[in-house]
């Protein structure tokens, strides 16, 4: 057996399925627009253009046979779309919990003391976000006798739409939900919002995530990214009545918008019950799974179909946008 004859038969073959790949993906996005301008280019620039035609039955071009390659690339580009379809349905149904490498983690600031009526802020913000992700909800307990939720900002969130921004100052409960549309948001770290506190008593305090936080892939299954629920301690101590207060961020930025006698941007404060899981606007359920960690035989493989299903998201969410535009 000739080793040397295999290695280059199975070296050709993954050539030949790279490129494929990329032609039907390529197909999928450009080839209508490709198939129109084709008579078009070969009126213009023939012969620096192939005409398929021409190569396979010889004779001299003319415009019937730029029409027929115009008729063959379209038919590939009608072909190319269903195939992506079902490639994505397929490495779905490939993806599994289990096979997720990593799970997102919510960031805890390296500040932790502060005073009594400082305002500081609170970045809602995640890393270690393994795959594409389109819906975060993080829910937040806090001590009220201690701090209280005075704003909430969402300054270069990652998120296109909020469906809560709700906090409750007498049970000492936050929640932030949020989201992007289809294909999600795919980086490392993403920043869901900014919470800004305000010290009340001296002590030492804890802010906890809630279980019910939720980080959903966007795999078309919702799983949930989260299994790790972090506890930020705080100390909060009295004010040096001899010193100037200290200047907060939220008290910097209300000085360059103008208001200068505010101490605070104005945000409506829940006052009623405990808003609504999130799960009765999607149909998800809330109750938290915890997304095991895989063996390590399974990171390459995980990597692999995220990155498939992800460009294939961007074929699919095209054409939607297309087939939107469209009378």
């Amino acid at each position: 057996m000739n080793i040397s004859a295999i290695a280059k038969q199975i070296g050709f073959l993954l050539i030949f399925l790279t490129l494929s790949w990329v032609l039907v993906h390529f197909l999928a996005v450009f080839g209508i627009f490709l198939g129109l301008a084709l008579p078009l280019l070969h009126l213009v620039f023939y012969p620096h253009i192939i005409c398929f035609w021409c190569r396979l039955r010889g004779g001299t071009h003319t415009l019937k046979h730029s029409l027929i390659d115009s008729g063959l690339i379209v038919l590939l580009t009608l072909i190319s779309i269903p195939i992506v379809y079902l490639e994505y349905r397929l490495l779905i149904s490939l993806k599994k919990p289990a096979e997720i490498a990593q799970v997102a983690q919510f960031m805890i600031p390296r500040k932790s003391q502060y005073l009594v009526g400082e305002v500081f802020p609170l970045k809602i913000e995640l890393m270690n976000i393994p795959t594409s992700i389109n819906v975060v909800q993080a829910d937040l307990s806090f001590d009220p006798r201690h701090i209280e939720v005075v704003d909430i900002t969402t300054d270069s969130t990652f998120a296109s739409f909020f469906v809560q921004k709700e906090y409750d100052n007498t049970k000492g409960y936050l929640r932030i939900s949020g989201g992007t549309p289809n294909p999600g948001y795919r980086q490392p770290t993403a920043l869901l919002a900014t919470a800004y506190f305000k010290g009340k008593a001296p002590g030492a305090i804890e802010l906890k995530y809630l279980e019910s936080s939720l980080v959903l892939a966007n795999d078309g299954q919702g799983t949930n990214l989260l299994n790790d629920f972090p506890t930020i301690p705080l100390i909060i101590t009295p004010a040096n009545q001899s010193a100037s207060p200290l200047p907060s961020d939220l008290t910097i930025r209300n000085q360059i918008q103008g208001d200068k006698d505010k101490t605070v941007l104005s945000f409506t404060e829940y006052g009623g019950e405990l808003p609504p899981p999130y799960s009765d606007t999607l149909g998800i359920s809330l109750t938290p799974t915890p997304t095991p960690i895989p063996h390590s035989s399974n990171t390459s493989k995980s990597s692999v179909i995220s990155s498939l299903i992800y460009y294939d998201n961007i074929v699919l969410e095209y054409w939607k946008i297309v087939s939107d535009l469209l009378p």
